[in-house]
Order: C-alpha cells, then structure tokens, then sequence
C-alpha cells in the first residue's frame, strides 16, 4: 500500500474524503427533502402533479450533487492509495463526475430559468431573452454532453495532445456559458430589486422571494466559477471540493426558495379565505352597525384559530439563535456519528480478526448509539422552536427530544462505564460495586421518564397529577446520575492523586483514562446543571416561550461530551498501537541479539 506523504500534496486526502462524504450525504438528504416537502406538504400524490418541471430539476440537481462528492471521495481515496489522481481508476471516477456535472449544470440552468424567466422577460429586451433561451435548452446541454463524451473516450485509454486539448477547449465553454447565465440572471435580479426599491409601489411576494433565493444561488455558482477556473490551472484536487460545496450552497437556496415560495402560496390562500368569510359575515345596510360587531369578532376568531400557519412567523432572536445552534449541533452529531463508524470500520479494526464482535463492541455501539441521539434531540429542537412558541404543544417534538434524551443518558452512562470500570476498579472496591449497581438503573429510570411524559402530554384531563410524577421521575434520574459521576470524580481524584503527588506508576492508558474521564463528568456536571435551570426557568409552564435557549445549550453540551469520549477512543487506540510496536520492536531486538551470539553462550 502506497500512502502518500500530506507534505508533498499540501492537504491530507483522508479530510477530505471525510469532507466529501459529508457533503455527499448533505445533498442526498436535501434531495430526500425535496421529495418529503413535494408529496407531504405539496399534495403531489400523483404522478402528474409530482413530476414538475420545478421537481425533476431539484431532485436530479440534488442527485447530482451526490454523485459528484461521491466520485470526489473516491478520487482522494485513489490519491491516498496510489499517490496521484492520473492513473487508469482516477479516469474512469473523473468520466463518471463528467456526467453528473453535466446534469447537474443542466438541470441547474433549467431551474434557474423556469423560476426568472418571467422576470427576464419584463427586464430584458427580447433578443436578450433568446439569447438566455438558446443557453439554457441548447448551448449549456449540448457542451456538456460533448464534455461526457470526450472524458468517456480517453477512458478507453486513448491518449493523444488533440483529444486533451478538446477536453480543455469543452470545459472552457461550458465554464464561460455558465458564467454568462449566472451573470444574466444575477442582473435579472438586481434590477428587479432596485425597480421595485426605486418605484415604491406593492412588490409581489412571489417575485421577491424568487429574486433573492436567486440572487444567493447565483452568487454561490459563481464564487464556485471563479474556484473552478482556478483549479483548471492548478488542477489542486481542494480547490476543486471548494467549488463542489458552493455548488451545494446553490443547490440549498434553491431548495429554500421552494420551500419559501410554498409558503407564500398557502399565506395567499389563507388570506384569500379570510376576505370571503368577512364579506360573508359583512351585516346588510338595512342593519345597525352594532349587529356587525359580533360577526366580525368571530371571524377574527375563527381566522385565528382554524388557520394556523405550517410553521411560526413570530421568531424572535432568541429562538433564531437557538435554532442555529441546534443545527450547527445536528450536524456535528451526523459528522461524529460517520467518524465513529469509520474509525470502527476502517483505523481500529484493521487487521484484526473476529471483525463482526469487535465491530459491535459496546464502545463501538454506545457511540453511534450516542451520536445519532444528539444529531436526533438537535432535530426534535429544530421542529419544536419552529412548530409551536409553547412546547406542550408540540406533542410529537416534546416526546422524541425525552426519547433521544433518555438514550443520551443510557449511551453516556454504559460508554464511560465499559471505559472507566478499571480506574474505578483500581481505586477502590466499594465504588466499584456501588457503580457497577447504578449502572443498571440509570436505563430503566431513564424510560420510566420517557413513559411518565408521555402520559403527561397524552393523557390531558390528568396532566397535572401526571405532571408531577414525571418531575419525580426525572429528579430520580438525575440523582442516579449525578451519584454516577460523583463517585466517577472520587475515582479519578484518587487515581491521579496516587500516581502525580505519591508517585506510584501506572500504565499510560489509565492516567488517559483519568484525564479525560475528569472532563467528561464535569460537562455531565455541567449537564445537570443546566436542566435544573431549564426547569426552575419554567419550562413546563404553558406561557413559556424562552425554553429552546436551554435545549440548544443542551445540545452543545451533548456534543462535546461525546466527543471527548470518542476522543479518549482514539487515544487509547494509538497508546495500544505504539505499545504493540514497542513489543515486536523488543522481540525483534531480542531475537537478533541471542543469534549473534556464540553457540556455547546460547
């Protein structure tokens, strides 16, 4: 195996495999997205309303961007393995990346049009107009194909000046054509906003979102031009990941323009609604105006209550803060979740044997197990700040976020456990048996919770009685777990107490495990701490709307216990790696020493 020096590439293709995988994820989820938003949110249950023109070029948008981070992946994989990207595999990913660039530039380009096409029309004379129409159904379709079919010729392993040159030449064009739109259709958009800016009159919604949904995607592809150009002449395989990812940026504004114009669409419609029930209820002139009152107050009532918008337009910034972090969170959760299974699949199990009970170890579950929660209670987060200002409300979030809180608890409690029980065990036995118990409630309590809330939310006519048994619940568990990392502290004291000021030696991997056991029991600490806030804040409480500050911190807090622990992980695998090599190097030592001596001395 070839592995290349990071020295003489100037990046490590490793991090960037990891990049492009989870940029490769990113699209394929927001493609699953469009989909979700289409069937459920759209009505599209049919073919015929599915398989729009807006549709077809989202999702084979999105597709497209996951095929080409893929094909990037794999690149930086050759490149770690062979040391280049110039040899007969890399050709074949690079033909494969060819065709999903040319149909991601095509759907792109059909995209954009559909979307400002009208507004290129009241902005631009006609001839300007053709000019855009014959770029994006004929020159951007055809270049890139042409493209496609000059990358699969040199597969074929047909070198030649010519073909290279043509291959430059195609790229070139297509790189130029896609600027033209870009630019076209950013002026498109700038001169429709000063218009409407300069002309002061009503501007319609609908073009407004399109304009500035379109301004961002325009700008993102063509940063991501400008990265491309550079990498035409440096052929530097970073630069060319930087443009993929603000191709995806794009692909994110237009999916957010969607998902904004949607909205748009059913706040008309309600208002539309509105308007004919005032007029219905409207009392005749031959009335006294006083009869008026009553209908009007019950359509202001009935307006209020019976068309509730699909999600809050009353975000303060609190709640924009909160949910930032808790994306920001869900992500780094997904990005653990993928380390974890790397590092068990590929760097810790790598030539050993029994591969399925090691893979399935319970650190290695525990983890992902973990990871996936946090990234899961991040999610909850996101839908409870955007459903509902009250949280009791949100019924669904409300138990999901207790579920994947439980399971936070029950993988923290059982990872530092299969971890720590040596330092424990070593320090004194009494802890030991004392942990070694509490281990095994914390889980049960911890669904107990799950149950109690459940029934408080569900059950409506006893939420109060129900209410407070939850509160007992939850405190049972927070004493089980504050007792689990109290006496984790008490260990950790001791053990670092015998080995820094009495001197005593011990193996390395256990002051690691001391160290970083310290830190993580002090951010559970700190965990708790920060409940207990949530809770004496009123979080309960009905008229609460200041809750999803501490659910974000919560999250945050989640994510560097967790990576801490993988952390640790890591450090005790490389300690055990050197230790291994230390071995074979003593034997080696050993074994040349007695062969050089005579044979009567052996």
């Amino acid at each position: 195996m070839n592995l290349t020096d990071e020295t003489e590439l100037g990046y490590s293709p490793l991090t960037f495999t990891f990049v492009s995988i989870m940029m490769a994820i990113a699209s394929f989820s927001g493609t699953l997205f469009v989909v979700y938003f289409a069937v459920w949110h759209e009505k599209a249950t049919t073919a015929e309303r599915f398989l729009t023109p807006f549709n077809i070029c989202l999702i084979v948008l999105g597709l497209s961007a996951t095929g080409i981070h893929v094909s990037e992946a794999i690149i930086f994989q050759i490149i770690e393995l062979e040391g280049n990207s110039s040899g007969p595999h890399a050709i074949v990913i690079y033909a494969m990346e060819a065709f999903f660039a040319a149909t991601g530039a095509t759907s792109y380009s059909l995209y954009s049009w559909y979307r400002a096409g009208n507004l290129a029309r009241d902005i631009f004379p006609s001839s300007s107009v053709r000019l855009l129409q014959f770029l994006v159904f004929w020159a951007i379709p055809l270049v890139s194909l042409s493209n496609v079919i000059l990358i699969s010729i040199q597969t074929l392993y047909v070198t030649s000046t010519v073909l290279v040159r043509a291959i430059a030449s195609v790229l070139l064009a297509c790189m130029l054509l896609l600027i033209t739109l870009d630019a076209s259709l950013l002026a498109v958009f700038l001169l429709y906003m000063r218009k409407t800016h300069l002309d002061g009159a009503k501007t319609d919604p609908h073009l407004q979102i399109v304009a500035r949904c379109g301004i961002a995607a325009c700008v993102f592809m063509l940063l991501g031009m400008a990265i491309d150009a550079v990498y035409s002449t440096t052929f530097w395989e970073p630069h060319f990941e930087a443009y993929l990812i603000l191709m995806s940026a794009s692909f994110t504004a237009l999916v957010l323009m969607k998902v904004l114009l949607h909205a748009n669409k059913r706040r008309v419609s309600r208002v539309r609604a509105n308007v004919g029930q005032r007029v219905a209820a409207r009392p005749s002139w031959s009335e006294p105006k006083e009869q008026g009152i009553a209908p009007k107050a019950a359509s202001i009532a009935q307006q209020r209550t019976l068309h509730m918008p699909l999600y809050r337009n009353n975000l303060n910034l609190a709640d924009l803060t909160s949910l930032a972090t808790v994306c920001v969170c869900s992500i780094v959760a997904i990005a653990l979740f993928v380390g974890c299974v790397y590092f068990a699949l590929v760097v810790e199990r790598a030539g050993k044997q029994n591969t399925i009970k090691t893979v399935f170890s319970l650190t290695n579950s525990m983890a992902c197990f973990g990871s996936l929660s946090i990234a899961a209670f991040s999610i909850c987060n996101i839908f409870g700040i955007l459903e509902s200002p009250v949280y009791l409300r949100a019924k669904i979030p409300a138990i999901l976020s207790q579920v994947c809180l439980s399971n936070i608890e029950t993988a923290y409690t059982l990872f530092s456990w299969s971890r720590y029980n040596v330092v424990v065990k070593y320090t004194s036995i009494e802890r030991y048996r004392i942990l070694r118990r509490v281990v095994v409630v914390i889980p049960i309590l911890t669904y107990i919770t799950v149950t109690s809330l459940t029934l408080t939310i569900v059950v409506e006519s006893r939420r109060e009685q129900l209410f407070w048994i939850y509160l007992g619940c939850e405190f049972c568990v927070g004493a089980a777990i504050l007792s689990f990392d109290i006496l984790l502290i008490l260990s950790f004291v001791a053990f670092l107490g015998r080995t820094v000021v009495e001197g005593e030696k011990v193996e390395a991997d256990f002051t690691l495990l001391a160290r970083y056991g310290s830190a993580t029991t002090g951010l559970c600490l700190l965990v708790m701490a920060t409940f207990l806030g949530l809770i004496a804040d009123g979080y309960w409480r009905p008229d609460d709307t200041n809750v999803y500050p501490w659910g974000a911190a919560l999250a945050v807090q989640f994510n560097l216990i967790f990576v801490l622990l993988m952390r640790m992980r890591m450090g005790l695998f490389w300690l055990s790696k050197e230790g291994r090599q230390d071995t074979a190097v003593l034997k080696r030592r050993g074994e040349s020493r007695i062969s050089s001596l005579p044979e009567s001395a052996a």
